[in-house]
């Protein structure tokens, strides 16, 4: 992708997903939000998703675009951790995107068993490398 076309893009996704507010395991329009409060009528409607359909366009910003194509991890991890996002989506986005930038890490005082990650991801009749 161009750095353009990228850029376009990564600006349609942030407009888009900061658009939305979670409520009742749901998120809803912010439009939609403030269109039902000043409603005279008394309607109620408004525009929601649900919150795996919110996640997948997170996915596609965070990790495809920010983390895979545009090699800005930081940045992403730093939209998730501030993002409305449920506890265990936000933990899981934030595992998947610390396992995408673990291997660009090079300190002395990294070990290969990595902290993110549960033992069970680890063969269990080996013993990790660095004992």
């Amino acid at each position: 992708m161009s750095e353009s076309l990228s850029t376009t893009v990564q600006g349609y996704l942030e407009e888009f997903l900061n658009n939305w507010i979670y409520m009742d395991d749901r998120y809803y329009s912010r439009s939609g939000a403030e269109a039902s409060v000043s409603d005279t009528e008394g309607s109620s409607f408004m525009f929601s998703i649900g919150v795996d359909e919110y996640l997948e366009v997170v996915e596609l910003y965070v990790i495809t675009l920010l983390a895979t194509t545009l090699k800005h991890t930081d940045l992403a991890i730093s939209w998730v951790e501030k993002a409305m996002l449920p506890l265990e989506k936000r933990q899981e986005l934030l595992r998947r995107l610390q396992s995408t930038n673990s291997p660009m890490v090079t300190s002395s005082s990294q070990t290969s068993k990595s902290p993110q990650l549960p033992d069970e991801f680890f063969l269990r009749d080996q013993k990790p490398f660095n004992e």
